[in-house]
């Protein structure tokens, strides 16, 4: 009889949720470490390739603004059929941020704001590097580098996540555990925003529950939205910004059509399982853009599986 009575409980508490906003705030506690491993598989275009990686997170100490943490990559695994320039961009850029300790700030939420030693981060990413580790794209690769603006590029990009904008930009993005740290869901469960390259995507978020441990799942579905003529205003914006003075010598209808814009897609789902503490405990994404496919997936470990893992 009792069991009768807890089911329709139950179900009336995981419905609740569907009416009530969830902010993602994570419960940090001093001294508590976790470890994450994360995966991202890319197919299509010129390479595919596989990346698996190891990462350990620490909560320093806690005030009434925020916390104080510290990241580092501990390994990194990097799988392809074939070596191509993206590759060996994808391999360099990690080996600067490998074995780097990273400490930040974060607010209460759990966001990111601040990289406390970012010229420590950046010195050891350059001294890990070398001082000649450019040469050999210029090399190998001379159709990339054109000229000394190229070449300058290129540094800028390796190292751009050693960097304090970088790093939150990286750190905070998929996949990562401060991924969803201050958003909030359930007042909407369908609704437009822009993405960070200023594509107008539908998003519709299509679970959100708790369990009777208070883990919570998220699932969202997000598709690119825009009428062609969104879709072409937008490549005239983006040309506007990149060639200012010559928008008007541009035939944007024959442009538009030969851009791949008029039948491009893009389509994102996101599976988030997070513990009572909300800790991410689970991710996958996957990301079809355009002809690319890109397939994130992360997930915390046990204390058995960092004992494998690590030899503790």
């Amino acid at each position: 009889m009792k069991k009768l009575i807890l089911i329709p409980i139950f179900l009336c508490f995981v419905c609740m949720i569907n009416a009530q906003i969830v902010k993602i705030q994570p419960k940090f506690e001093v001294g508590e470490e976790k470890y994450f491993l994360g995966s991202t598989k890319l197919k299509g275009g010129d390479t595919d390739y596989t990346l698996l990686f190891l990462q350990r997170i620490k909560v320093l100490s806690a005030d009434k603004n925020g916390f104080t943490m510290e990241a580092e990559i501990i390994k990194i695994d990097l799988e392809y059929d074939h070596r191509t320039y993206e590759t060996d961009l994808v391999g360099t850029i990690l080996k600067a941020r490998k074995n780097n300790i990273y400490k930040f700030k974060t607010n209460v939420d759990g966001v990111i704001t601040s990289l406390l030693n970012a010229d420590e981060v950046m010195k050891k990413g350059k001294e890990t590097l070398g001082d000649e580790w450019d040469i050999r794209f210029w090399v190998e690769y001379p159709d990339k580098f054109p000229n000394l603006t190229a070449q300058l590029a290129l540094d800028n990009i390796v190292f751009s996540g050693l960097t304090e904008e970088g790093f939150i930009s990286w750190m905070s993005g998929a996949p990562f555990p401060f991924h969803l740290n201050g958003k909030e869901f359930g007042s909407e469960r369908h609704y437009h925003y822009e993405a960070k390259d200023g594509l107008k995507m539908l998003r519709t978020v299509e679970l959100l529950s708790f369990d009777v441990n208070h883990n919570l799942k998220i699932g969202i579905k997000d598709k690119l939205d825009m009428t062609q003529e969104e879709r072409k205003q937008f490549l005239l914006n983006q040309l506007k910004k990149d060639f200012p003075n010559q928008t008007d010598k541009i035939n944007i209808d024959e442009l538009f059509n030969e851009s791949g814009l008029k039948n491009y897609k893009k389509d994102l789902s996101f599976d988030y399982e997070l513990d009572s503490s909300f800790w991410p405990t689970k991710y996958e994404i996957i990301d079809a853009d355009g002809d690319l496919l890109i397939r994130y997936k992360f997930w915390m470990l046990s204390d058995e599986q960092i004992r494998n893992f690590l030899g503790k």
